[in-house]
């Protein structure tokens, strides 16, 4: 294993959602590699920072608006007096306010990043190395787990790409989050979308595409009002950006 593929398996590492042939390869090769040692021990300190900040509370700001409401009861001179004061303060919370809510953008972010990797590293396991045998094949328990999972029988023809047919669903886990895998067929390519539905309406996410995610494959993430999922596929022959997308602005 090079140091790219480690690099780009660091995030699965450090959340401890590495197993197998993976976990083994990448520690063997930080043992080897200093820089590649390093730059996790950065990434580990960086999520320690992170995570630190992300279980602070959140600004408090009743201080500032007492304070404002105490001199609004005051003469004018008083409150002219203070004003300067005031102001600080009430930018001292902004700023601590950007701050967090900045820490938190990316942190999400890197939630992304790590789902759509771990996305990546599934479809290989499940199509490449042959690791599980639990899918559903034939119509009646496909028509079945589409009710189940998503109470509606139609979204398979919706989210199947252009010239693809459906092969197979089974139920994942990514980063602790089940997950829907479908996979379809081009002629000899298997693509994978995994599929989700959001926990409530509105939540909608930035997407993400990593362009290596590993064993030749590339991994675009969508998320629309209703559900949410990555696209996963080889780089170069399937198009998981232009599929992404396309899904993205469909529920």
């Amino acid at each position: 294993m090079n140091c790219e593929s480690v690099q780009d398996l660091l995030p699965l590492y450090l959340s401890g959602e590495l197993t197998g042939e993976g976990l083994a390869a990448v520690q063997h090769h930080i043992k080897a590699c200093e820089a590649c040692a390093q730059s996790l021990s950065a990434d580990r300190q960086l999520d320690d920072v992170l995570r630190t900040a992300m279980l602070e509370h959140s600004p408090d700001v009743s201080a500032v608006l007492q304070r404002v409401h105490g001199k609004m009861a005051t003469s004018g001179w008083k409150r002219m007096l203070h004003v300067r004061s005031l102001r600080l303060a009430a930018l001292a919370a902004m700023v601590v306010l950007v701050a967090v809510l900045g820490v938190s953008s990316f942190r999400a972010r890197q939630v992304q990043r790590t789902t759509a990797m771990a996305a990546a590293n599934d479809h290989y396991s499940d199509l490449v190395l042959l690791r599980h045998p639990d899918w559903a094949y034939q119509p009646d328990d496909v028509a079945r787990f589409m009710l189940e999972e998503f109470s509606r029988q139609d979204l398979l023809a919706v989210i199947t790409p252009q010239g693809a047919v459906f092969e197979k669903v089974r139920l994942c886990n990514l980063g602790g989050t089940q997950y829907a895998h479908f996979v379809f067929r081009t002629g000899a390519t298997e693509t994978s979308i995994f599929l989700i539905p959001n926990g409530q309406a509105g939540n909608k996410r930035e997407s993400i595409h990593l362009a290596d995610a590993g064993h030749g494959l590339e991994a675009s993430g969508f998320s629309s009002e209703h559900l949410s999922g990555v696209v996963v596929g080889d780089k170069g022959q399937v198009q998981t950006q232009e599929i992404a997308k396309r899904l993205g602005g469909m529920f």
